[in-house]
């Protein structure tokens, strides 16, 4: 339910920020930004589907870019969004990579969400660790799939 009043909030307000964002694929976003999320497994915010294709255990992460938007493309656009359907937005709105790090510098310290958490930072440098984590869960599942 957070996400969602977030969201809600962020179509109010006409939320942006310019940034610049530094991929390891060597993609660079300079300018100002709506959302740039960044990924370890299918689902965000409770229900939102946003990276299907992403997978724990594949050691990438998944990388959504959302440039500047309007409150009404927010609005024509967030269904798609939830749903995981990034590839029926124009890649002019938004951009999907899958990388290993990353950089995201803003013009000046900002709150970055860090799975619910409200973090001030001048910048944030994510990276994934490939299979640096173990998980138990019971006999009876098999594997865990995203």
């Amino acid at each position: 339910m957070g996400y969602q009043i977030g969201c809600l909030v962020s179509i109010i307000k006409g939320v942006s920020q310019s940034c610049r964002v530094e991929l390891d694929d060597g993609a660079v976003f300079d300018g100002k930004m709506t959302l740039v999320c960044v990924c370890n497994n299918g689902w965000y915010g409770g229900s939102y589907h946003l990276s299907p294709e992403a997978n724990v255990k594949d050691g990438l992460l998944d990388v959504i870019v959302c440039r500047k938007i309007s409150r009404l493309t927010m609005i024509r656009i967030l269904s798609k969004y939830k749903k995981g359907m990034r590839h029926k937005i124009s890649s002019k709105i938004i951009e999907h990579h899958r990388v290993r790090s990353m950089r995201i510098i803003p013009d000046e310290v900002s709150p970055f969400n860090l799975d619910g958490e409200l973090v001030m930072a001048p910048e944030a440098n994510i990276s994934v660790e490939h299979e640096a984590l173990r998980f138990f869960y019971p006999e009876s599942v098999k594997e865990i799939d995203p």
